[in-house]
Order: C-alpha cells, then sequence, then structure tokens
C-alpha cells in the first residue's frame, strides 16, 4: 500500500515501464503489468487514468507474487 500511495501523491504519475518489454498469454507485460492497451495508450491517458492503470498493476503483480 505504500508503493500505491506514494504514487498517488504525483501529480503526473511516470510510467511503471522497467524495459522487461515481453507480453504473456494474456497480453499483460511481464516487466510491468500493464496490458498490451494500456502500453500502447499510457501516454493519451489523463493523470486519474494513469492512476487507475497503476492500481490494477499492483493487483496483477500481486497475483504473480502474493508476499507483496
Amino acid at each position: 500500500m505504500e508503493k500505491l500511495n506514494s504514487i498517488k501523491s504525483m501529480t503526473e504519475p511516470a510510467s511503471p515501464c522497467v524495459s522487461i518489454c515481453a507480453l504473456d498469454e494474456e497480453d499483460i507485460c511481464i516487466g510491468c503489468y500493464r496490458s498490451a492497451d494500456e502500453i500502447s495508450n499510457w501516454v493519451s491517458f489523463d493523470p486519474q487514468r494513469k492512476l487507475e492503470v497503476l492500481e490494477n498493476c499492483l493487483v496483477r503483480e500481486k497475483k504473480v507474487n502474493p508476499f507483496l
């Protein structure tokens, strides 16, 4: 939750890209946990939508690593 709170304090959320660009069988990046659609549209999203995407990324990441 600390990670999410620090993200929410930003005015313009930064891209979560970690330069590990590979999509799994569900079209989710194994590096940043964004969908292919979220990656390609990131620059056009407003700050609120970016926060929503980042929250979804955290949920997806927790599915892979439940110890987060």
